[in-house]
């Protein structure tokens, strides 16, 4: 029971990393949205006085910086969806291993019930 409560812990402190870094993502685009509306609309100027090279540094810095931020909310994210689907088969077979260890008998019914309720607490 204290892996999985570690395990629910753990995916919480993941989860709220996750947002923090979706917030940041969320002022990147709307920097890089802010920034593409004002070319468009400057347009004509730009073209006329040939600034489209500065112009499309400054729309690749964002974006490498908004791409970044996205890579790494997904791989935590990732790490916590591993965490989630393989959680409850390493708690069974800790607890299994466990009860092996202190010399009980394992049986069909007693595995079921077990990983019925461990299951049940997963939520899915």
């Amino acid at each position: 029971m204290v892996l999985l409560l570690l395990i629910i812990v753990s995916q919480g402190a993941l989860s709220r990393y996750v947002a923090r870094i979706r917030d940041k993502v969320v002022v990147v685009t709307d920097k890089r949205i802010r920034l593409m509306s004002e070319i468009i609309q400057g347009m004509q100027l730009i073209k006329m006085f040939t600034w489209e090279a500065p112009f499309r540094e400054v729309i690749e810095l964002v974006r490498r910086k908004e791409i970044q931020l996205l890579k790494r909310r997904q791989m935590v994210f990732g790490v916590n969806h591993i965490m989630y689907d393989v959680g409850v088969s390493i708690v069974a077979w800790f607890t299994f291993a466990v009860y092996l260890w202190m010399g009980k008998d394992l049986t069909a019914s007693k595995i079921f019930v077990t990983l019925a309720f461990l299951h049940s607490m997963k939520g899915r």
